[in-house]
């Protein structure tokens, strides 16, 4: 045992998957769809490293909504606002470096905020 609490695995409702997606204005793709409908948020892996993943906002209670705080919608409305960040992205998840995890299409890309590129890239969803 690693000494590190087990954290509960939380599935997001379709109702709230269905608001976070009427707010971005598009329909996530379905790998991320079920991934947020199997554990809303977590961690993905990509490129070797370790990523993020942000959740859908969850308000039922207030544990869920703490725990929801930092979501999709929230995150990338923040997002957009750094100089080079890709038009119309949305931000699925980040390293901890600045970079993100942008959805642009049907597939994920990371944009680097270092040098601005984004680069395609394939997620291991878990």
């Amino acid at each position: 045992m690693s000494g590190e609490p087990m954290r509960k695995k939380t599935p997001a409702a379709e109702e709230l998957l269905l608001a976070a997606e009427h707010q971005l204005g598009r329909r996530l793709p379905e790998k991320f769809r079920a991934r947020l409908l199997r554990e809303n948020g977590g961690e993905v892996r990509a490129r070797g490293e370790a990523w993020t993943l942000y959740p859908v906002f969850d308000p039922s209670d207030a544990q869920s909504a703490k725990r929801t705080a930092g979501h999709l919608v929230q995150a990338t409305e923040m997002a957009r606002e750094w100089r080079g960040f890709p038009q119309g992205a949305v931000a699925i998840a980040e390293n901890g470096d600045g970079d993100y995890l942008v959805l642009r299409g049907a597939e994920v890309d990371l944009w680097d905020s270092h040098s601005g590129e984004t680069i395609p890239v394939a997620v291991w969803w878990g």
